[in-house]
């Protein structure tokens, strides 16, 4: 029986642990599009730096979010943000004709 619950435990920690994992780097992704939003606004739409331009953050994110099984709330919430920030971005972009 305590084998039982300690593989159980450390199913649930291991659950735990992914769900962190994507969480970080769904803050890095957020993180690095709302610096290009924040560049876009003071450049009247230049995407001209990395954040604009690299996919890494979004690529590390979806690789994190896919080992996670279970609904999460922080995914859902970082999923909106990110969605939010990218149509503030395009905004910028049609708004000076890039």
């Amino acid at each position: 029986m305590k084998i039982i619950f300690l593989v159980l435990m450390a199913l649930m920690l291991s659950a735990c642990d992914r769900v962190g994992d994507a969480v970080s780097a769904g803050h890095k992704m957020n993180a690095a599009l709302q610096k290009c939003v924040d560049h876009m606004k003071a450049q009247q739409g230049d995407t001209g730096i990395p954040e604009c331009n690299s996919m890494e953050w979004q690529a590390a994110y979806l690789k994190a979010k896919d080992s996670v099984k279970e609904p999460s709330a922080e995914l859902d919430a970082i999923d909106q943000k990110a969605l939010q920030l990218r149509q503030e971005a395009a905004g910028l972009m049609q708004n000076t004709g890039r």
